[in-house]
């Protein structure tokens, strides 16, 4: 099974918890040395929209009140990296400062 990959820092995972049958989410990290666990509470919900973690491969897992688990489809966190962040920033710095240059040079006199 392949992972999704996600690129954006968020996902929302379909967890089909309408009856209230699984009382929280944990997702851990497939990383040899990781020791953090990530653990939200469910309540009657659908979806759980987890966002804010870092790169690296997540498999989550429901976790039942009765303590039994149930495993939903691993996914891949990688972000997008930090240069290609700030060559847009840069870019669009441009055309906003090109747009006050225009602005200014073509401004109508009151006279």
């Amino acid at each position: 099974m392949s992972a999704t990959q996600v690129r954006e820092g968020y996902i929302s995972l379909n967890v089909n918890n309408k009856n209230s049958m699984y009382e929280r989410l944990t997702l851990l990290p497939k990383q040899h040395n990781a020791v953090i666990t990530y653990t939200y509470p469910l309540h009657q919900q659908d979806l759980a929209f987890v966002s804010g973690l870092p790169d690296g491969e997540y498999q989550p897992v429901l976790q039942a009140k009765d303590g039994s688990t149930q495993s939903l489809p691993p996914f891949t966190v990688k972000h997008y990296p930090l240069w290609q962040a700030g060559g847009l920033f840069i870019l669009g710095l441009a055309v906003f400062v090109a747009l006050l240059v225009t602005l200014f040079n073509y401004q109508r006199s009151e006279d």
